[in-house]
């Protein structure tokens, strides 16, 4: 026993040494557990922000359960976004409208034809004649842009202007 308590006593300024070294150690280990742990203390804050339970699990069981109700909600969104671009397809996309003297003796352009077609360019050609006395209103149906029945002119050209422009 005299010996080791010799040997300490020899060794007293390095055994002091390491054990200043051994607790700085220490103390450099406990800055950084410490970071780690406010780290983690904030990423909990932010997960438990706004909910009322206390245990790490069951906010996440809630948010897993929330994340669930969201993607149901998504696919019936997307289920609903489906079928409304279904029925926009038969909607009115393309409009043309050409306006023209149909008679010599009538001026001002208000004679019309207008070309009402879908995306499908199925839809209707609408042409108003009008004369001095009175005023002619024609439609004619286009089925994948073939006319039932042969069109003027004014009624081409609107169908190509409808044709050509932008959906609307």
């Amino acid at each position: 026993m005299n010996g080791i308590i010799g040997a300490v006593g020899q060794n007293t300024a390095s055994i002091l040494l390491a054990v200043i070294a051994v607790m700085v150690a220490i103390v450099a280990w406990q800055a950084i557990l410490h970071r780690r742990l406010e780290a983690q203390r904030r990423v909990f804050a932010r997960l438990t922000q706004g909910v009322h339970i206390g245990n790490l699990e069951e906010v996440l069981l809630q948010h897993v359960d929330e994340l669930r109700s969201y993607a149901d909600r998504i696919a019936r969104l997307e289920t609903h976004a489906d079928a409304t671009s279904r029925e926009l397809q038969g909607c009115v996309q393309h409009i043309g409208v050409v306006r023209f003297d149909a008679f010599d003796d009538v001026g001002g352009q208000q004679s019309f034809a207008c070309a009402l077609l879908d995306r499908h360019r199925n839809g209707v050609v609408i042409s108003g004649i009008y004369a001095r006395s009175d005023l002619r209103v024609y439609a004619k149906r286009l089925d994948r842009g073939v006319p039932n029945v042969p069109l003027t002119k004014e009624e081409t050209e609107a169908v190509a202007q409808a044709a050509a422009g932008p959906a609307s």
